[in-house]
């Protein structure tokens, strides 16, 4: 499985397909075990973060001058806003599973 499918069904089929009790080179696989264990570990979360990465740097940049004295407060809260919009990045959260 590569990542966690959002649809729950879609995350179960992976899941089951993933599963493997042959032991490779001395590593046990994926097995019914950690398939549970991921399972209750998924099903636990509720919500993941998406943050856009330049709009992250773009925060840091204006955090980095705001606290080195070199902008004020609104300057940065501003110069975030207005970049941010004027490129459509966005932070948003969300459920990782949804029934279908």
């Amino acid at each position: 499985m590569n990542g966690i499918p959002v649809l729950q069904s879609s995350f179960e089929a992976a899941l089951q397909a993933s599963i493997s009790d042959q032991i490779v080179q001395g590593f046990d696989n994926f097995n019914a075990d950690d398939a549970q264990r991921l399972r209750e570990l998924v099903y636990a979360t509720d919500k993941l973060v998406r943050c856009d990465e330049t709009l992250l740097d773009m925060i840091k940049t204006n955090a980095r001058a705001y606290f080195g004295g070199q902008i004020s407060l609104d300057e940065a809260a501003d110069r975030i806003q207005s970049s941010a919009m004027q490129k459509g990045m966005m932070c948003f959260g969300y459920r990782i599973l949804r029934a279908e």
